[in-house]
């Protein structure tokens, strides 16, 4: 799982969170990105400067009579 952070427009640009399931978190740069590998169920939340969360993402298997 790929992060980008395209908070690229404000001016300063700002830097973007990540927190990654009960890990910690990690700051990505404007512009810069992280990669993760994972496993379903584990969590993820992109959170602002000030620490507000902006969304979240959680990945899980999908039965393929589904698709």
């Amino acid at each position: 799982m790929s992060f980008h952070n395209i908070m690229v427009d404000d001016e300063p640009p700002q830097p973007v969170e990540l927190q990654h399931h009960d890990q910690g978190f990690v700051w990505i740069e404007p512009n810069h990105h992280v990669t993760h590998a994972t496993i379903p169920a584990h969590d993820f939340v992109v959170k602002d400067k000030q620490g507000k969360q902006r969304y979240a993402l959680s990945l899980h298997h999908v039965d393929t009579d589904e698709l």
